[in-house]
């Protein structure tokens, strides 16, 4: 016999708990998608709108030192450079003579020179690049530069002019000794004629130190040669 099925209520019932709960979760899920993607909206627009002005911004700087730049190139070439130049080494110039102190000069040189030794020409080179004591690049004053010296003296024999030299390479005030020329007298006595160069520094050189130590190998390179 089959069993009557049969419901006496006015409305079937059905437990629909599970159906609403996952409702309610897709709901809610679709609510914090849609806050989540306005708000990543609304800060990517206001970011957008940032980077916009600082774009113009950047184009109006530069379109400001593009022009700053024209000016300058038409400044500059309203002058003559070479006339500039000029002008500027000329400045230097007086400022080298009126530095350059030849008191100080004779003094270093009268203690380097020996009594059987006469100089004959003092030239300073001014106008020539003037380098920093100790071979340091950067600058600081103008005592503290080296002037270009060149001289001439005669020497009653050839020890006297080994001596001067030994002198000149030992001295504080005197750096990068060049001995150009030592030549016998043509007059058929025992002087000698001796053509040098070197750097004056009037408060003194770190490069003595240096130059000290090369001067006996200088010495016996030069007595070699004069021996013959």
């Amino acid at each position: 016999m089959r069993p009557l099925d049969l419901n006496l209520a006015h409305r079937p019932y059905r437990n629909n708990t599970l159906l609403w709960i996952v409702t309610g979760l897709a709901v809610l899920a679709l609510v914090a998608g849609t806050v989540w993607e306005v708000r990543s909206f609304l800060d990517y627009s206001a970011r957008l709108k940032m980077m916009t002005q600082d774009v113009s911004t950047f184009d109006e700087q530069e379109e400001e030192l593009e022009q700053r730049d024209r000016a300058a190139r038409k400044e500059i070439a309203t002058f003559d450079l070479a006339v500039l130049e000029g002008q500027v080494r000329k400045a230097n110039d007086v400022i080298e003579r009126k530095a350059f102190s030849w008191t100080g000069l004779f003094n270093q040189l009268e203690a380097c020179q020996p009594n059987d030794v006469k100089m004959v020409t003092i030239r300073p080179e001014f106008g020539r690049s003037r380098t920093r004591r100790g071979g340091r690049a950067q600058l600081t004053s103008a005592e503290d530069l080296g002037f270009p010296v060149a001289i001439e003296a005669i020497a009653k024999n050839f020890p006297s002019v080994l001596d001067m030299q030994n002198q000149l390479f030992e001295s504080p005030h005197f750096g990068r000794v060049e001995m150009e020329r030592i030549s016998k007298s043509d007059l058929g006595t025992s002087e000698y004629l001796v053509v040098a160069r070197f750097m004056y520094y009037p408060d003194g050189s770190d490069e003595a130190v240096s130059d000290a130590g090369d001067a006996a190998e200088v010495a016996d390179e030069t007595e070699t040669e004069e021996a013959p």
